[in-house]
């Protein structure tokens, strides 16, 4: 569900960290920017006004013109104001990205407040966290949305596998090794990796992560793990870097624990690929499974 100034799937504490899409809403609307160091710079009272402002079916633009007198000019941006999409029918590039098996029928999407529609509008560039995005609108109380199950999802994530002897797994998994939380200890450092990703690449440095999904499962074959990810810009696409970087960290932070069982335990596989999220259950199913919340303790 959304929380008073964000939606869950934003990953956001009531400090907003980083502008959520009611904030990028409102900003927009009003034909302004602000740089990720800029938005920081604001206080929170601020921040969470701004949201607020994005939240109403209509933008008080006059407010929010006021509010960004708050930002440091050298990180304020104006940029053309952009009005909401369109009520009476949803954009044929986002009824492209949700595909025949998730259809918007131009009543519900009537029906959906003007936030829900911009969210919605706005993820067309990615599907992941527009699949989150729609599951969350579509559960909350009294939503217009037709309730349907969960459906699978695949796209583009970053991926790599761990080898390791089943018997190494096993020790991993025990409850008496570091109390049964190494793979939690090990997601830990992939998310902590991927939120760094802009300190570490050059080119990154302005680039700043948002949502950041890591889970694993146990495959098929004996002795392998796969690791998937997927983390997404402040703005809502995909971070292919910060995504790569937290796989390959979370795989290594399972090597580090495993080779003191498992001197041969490797590292394979790891790229960007198109394939469906599988992680997060036991075994290696082909279809899409609930994904863990990373929330802000990382």
């Amino acid at each position: 569900m959304k929380t008073r100034f964000s939606y869950a799937f934003e990953e956001l504490t009531e400090e907003l960290q980083r502008p959520p899409k009611a904030a990028l809403r409102a900003m927009l609307a009003a034909g302004i920017m602000v740089a990720p160091r800029g938005w920081q710079a604001l206080g929170i009272d601020v921040r969470q006004a701004i949201a607020v402002a994005g939240m109403h079916d209509v933008v008080n633009i006059a407010m929010v013109q006021e509010l960004a007198r708050f930002i440091p000019p050298t990180f304020l941006k104006l940029v053309p104001r952009m009005a909401d999409p369109p009520r009476e029918q949803p954009a044929p590039v986002l009824v492209n990205a949700l595909g025949p098996m998730r259809t918007l029928s131009p009543q519900e999407w009537a029906a959906l407040s003007a936030l829900d529609r911009y969210a919605l509008d706005s993820l067309a560039i990615n599907t992941r966290l527009l699949w989150r995005a729609l599951e969350e609108i579509s559960r909350a109380p009294n939503s217009p949305l037709t309730k349907t199950a969960p459906q699978p999802w695949s796209g583009a994530l970053a991926r790599c596998e761990v080898y390791l002897r089943p018997e190494a797994f096993r020790q991993l998994m025990h409850p008496d090794y570091l109390a049964g939380r190494a793979m939690v200890l090990a997601r830990v450092a992939g998310v902590r990796a991927a939120r760094r990703a802009a300190e570490l690449f050059d080119l990154q440095a302005e680039t700043v992560a948002g949502p950041a999904e890591l889970d694993w499962c146990a495959t098929r074959n004996q002795g392998v793990l796969l690791w998937q990810g997927h983390v997404s810009t402040w703005e809502g696409a995909f971070y292919p870097a910060a995504s790569l970087l937290a796989v390959s960290t979370a795989g290594v932070a399972v090597y580090d624990m495993a080779k003191e069982f498992d001197p041969h335990a490797s590292i394979s596989g790891a790229g960007i690929a198109e394939e469906p999220w599988k992680v997060g259950a036991v075994d290696d199913r082909e279809e899409a499974t609930s994904v863990y919340n990373t929330g802000q303790a990382v």
